[in-house]
């Protein structure tokens, strides 16, 4: 038994016993649907969980998140809660050294239920309840803002007493529903009012529809970011309120890929916004990570990390792709590009399927194991990569991911804007067409082939940015708004280059044009920082790095899987030594560094990818 053990998280980075530890994670809990539930309701809960959490603790993991899952009361305004099983969660966790992040939100908590808190279209009706929906009251209702409020510091200060809980999660995958207009609560139409008429706008309605041909797509822009406003700034507010109950518990939520895919007007939840004041940027991925998809994959993380970073924070996988199903070599393959991409912490979901009901929701759908305990085709994969993960874990977790000196600018309002002239009368977020998003899409692509990964950044950071940026790629020019325009004039007139996509000549124009357009290759010759690359097309590099040496992801994304031999990396950047270390899954060796007409390391054979540690000159 473990019994002194000291658990914090600290800007990110979860130490135990003062040591820095990469985050190895994954998930034990009841949702709160019913049916959602590793052993059936007549099983030995407790002791299924104790074995649970002893294959866990062998498997390296030194994380858990779990669910504020039980019963509420209120006395005289004060709101207590029971969470009996959360409890025996913590304990034993606790007695094995594992520390412990809560879910506080998105429970039906019993306290008050307002006739008029729910969402509303934009025909007024109420928002259709969903398992999978996990805010649905507006967030503009001041009676289930401050239930939610006091639910969320009785959460925190009950689970707040273990001193192995070291983090808060504020609801998970936030966002407005993915069909319909939202929100027309007449809560969010007064504050909407309000908003306007401090801009000198009186007696303003939000519009109902998107605009027609040659209207003004402002009215709508302007009520999507108020909403996208409100959101976020609903699921700060519950972040302080946790906090407020135990201040060194770090918070965090659990975005889904929202503010950079189609949709992400109208889901709401963005990376950024959260950044500025939560402690952590938390995502759910569960996009294909190779073939075509890679790219995509690849960019939710770099987005996600950059709005981290732009505030001196990170980011984690709060809940990373874990199905039964899952590959051994697309598990391996996803966890390298993690790492490269700068996560602190992944949490896997889940390390147990639920088990089977007639109507469960997810039945024996993610797990590590299969209810009954069967290993997954990717359990002994998974624990390799736990290994390697424990094992160059001080190599990995305090590097920081390459500022490689170009950026991609985050625009919601260009998002906004797209999303109002291109998209009429669909009320489908998953299936628009957003112009803005579409080159984002595309310009990531184009740069990361050249092997560089691009900071995303609003225009409103550029000015304090605590990074050097040479050079911005702006996706699509007609969509910005006066105030993102007057921010790329003065980053140019600091010195910054400004270039600007262009779609059909697949293309980038200089803000200054003197009629010579350029691609991605020349803008990262001259702007980049450019580490390493390789002839391969279907193997990425990505950079991490402290004072003294890279670390580097090599990610073999080829849809099938193959074993590369004799895979050269060639170096841009000053290294030194005479050989460098590569580790994988599978083996740990030194590989020489081979200085002739071109720096050079060879690795003899790469299956799924690896990490390779090279110093720096």
């Amino acid at each position: 038994m473990i019994d002194k053990t000291a658990y914090c998280l600290k800007n990110g980075i979860l130490y135990i016993d003062g040591k820095a530890v990469f985050g190895i994670g994954s998930h034990y809990y009841p949702s709160y649907h019913p049916k959602k539930v590793p052993v059936p309701e007549n099983g030995d809960r407790y002791g299924e969980m104790k074995r649970d959490f002893a294959d866990m603790k062998a498997a390296h993991v030194n994380i858990v998140r779990t669910a504020a899952v039980g019963t509420f009361s209120e006395t005289d305004g004060d709101i207590t809660g029971s969470f009996p099983l959360g409890e025996a969660i913590a304990e034993e966790l606790d007695k094995i050294g594992v520390a412990l992040t809560v879910r506080l939100n998105g429970y039906d908590n019993g306290i008050n239920e307002y006739p008029d808190e729910k969402m509303l279209d934009e025909n007024d009706k109420p928002l259709k309840n969903c398992w999978s929906q996990f805010i649905t009251n507006s967030v503009c209702h001041e009676g289930a803002k401050n239930d939610n409020a006091r639910v969320t510091k009785a959460c925190a200060e009950f689970f707040g007493r273990f001193k192995n809980v070291v983090g808060f999660q504020i609801f998970n995958e936030p966002a407005f529903p993915c069909e319909g207009f939202y929100d027309y609560n007449p809560s969010t139409i007064e504050e909407y009012k309000k908003a306007r008429a401090e801009k000198g706008e009186q007696n303003a309605e939000p519009p109902r529809r998107r605009p027609f041909y040659n209207e003004d797509p402002e009215p709508w822009i302007r009520w999507r970011l108020f909403n996208s406003e409100k959101f976020n700034g609903y699921l700060n507010f519950l972040g302080e309120q946790a906090k407020s109950k135990k201040a060194d518990a770090e918070t965090f939520t659990c975005m889904t890929c929202c503010p950079v895919q189609i949709g992400s007007s109208m889901r709401g939840a963005d990376f950024f916004r959260v950044a500025e004041k939560m402690d952590i940027v938390g995502m759910t991925l569960y996009l294909d990570c190779k073939g075509a998809f890679y790219y995509e994959h690849s960019r939710v993380m770099d987005y996600a990390e950059s709005a981290a970073a732009v505030f001196g924070k990170h980011f984690w996988l709060i809940e990373y792709n874990a199905k039964t199903d899952m590959s051994a070599r697309d598990f391996e393959v996803e966890t390298y590009a993690a790492i490269g991409s700068g996560a602190k912490g992944i949490m896997y979901y889940q390390w147990r399927g639920d088990y089977v009901f007639g109507d469960s929701p997810e039945p024996d759908g993610f797990g590590m194991v299969y209810n009954d305990r069967t290993p997954t085709a990717k359990y002994s994969s998974a624990l390799k990569m736990h290994d390697l993960l424990y094992r160059s874990s001080d190599k990995i977790v305090c590097k920081e991911r390459v500022r490689q000196g170009i950026g991609i600018l985050h625009s919601e309002h260009a998002n906004a804007y797209y999303d109002a002239i291109c998209n009429g009368e669909n009320k489908n977020a998953w299936n628009g067409k957003e112009a803005n998003v579409f080159s984002v899409m595309s310009v990531y692509r184009k740069f990361k082939r050249e092997f560089v990964s691009l900071l995303a950044v609003r225009a409103s950071e550029l000015k304090n940015l605590p990074f050097k940026l040479g050079a911005l790629i702006v996706p699509e020019e007609n969509g910005l708004s006066d105030e993102e325009k007057s921010e790329l004039a003065l980053f140019e007139k600091c010195g910054g280059k400004v270039f600007y996509y262009d779609e059909y000549l697949d293309s980038f124009k200089p803000s200054c044009f003197c009629g010579r357009w350029t691609d991605a290759y020349e803008i990262a010759e001259k702007y980049g920082e450019k580490i390493a690359s390789v002839a391969d097309k279907k193997v990425d590099l990505k950079f991490l790095s402290d004072e003294n040496e890279y670390a580097i992801s090599v990610i073999d994304f080829a849809e099938d899987e193959r074993e590369i031999s004799h895979l050269e990396i060639k170096f841009h950047a000053a290294v030194k030594g005479e050989n460098c270390l590569f580790m994988s899954g599978e083996k740990v060796e030194y590989l020489p560094i081979d200085r002739g007409e071109n720096v050079t390391v060879t690795i003899p054979k790469l299956k799924n990818g690896g990490i390779l540690f090279i110093e720096k000159r």
